[in-house]
């Protein structure tokens, strides 16, 4: 994240690094490179990847070297929101939810970075 100062005259930015989440991130990386791991996507991941032409590749292969950056409990479930790159090297954020026991990451939303 980048922060202007309030000062117009000034030039200089600070940039605040991005929180992480270290275990999640790698239970998040474990579960995604596991070959028996599923993926369900809602019909709203979908609809916002078609936007931003985000293949199901693209968000498979950035989980596995993803980096937790936030971490929210919604109703029942906890959503990690996860930045990594796709194939082509685009950075993007997915928000999903990791049901370690079944195996299964559900994909809430993913957008272009």
């Amino acid at each position: 994240m980048t922060l202007l100062t309030c000062n117009p005259t000034s030039r200089k930015t600070l940039t605040l690094p991005q929180p992480t989440f270290p275990s999640e991130t790698k239970r998040i990386r474990a579960l995604a490179s596991n070959s028996s791991c599923r993926f369900k996507y809602t019909g709203h991941a979908l609809d916002e990847m078609r936007k931003d032409k985000i293949e199901r590749p693209d968000v498979e292969h950035a989980l596995k070297l993803a980096r937790v950056v936030r971490v929210e409990q919604i109703g029942f479930e906890d959503t990690w929101n996860c930045v990594g790159s796709d194939i082509d090297g685009r950075k993007i954020e997915v928000v999903a939810v990791v049901y370690e026991d079944r195996i299964l990451v559900k994909i809430i939303t993913a957008w272009e970075k």
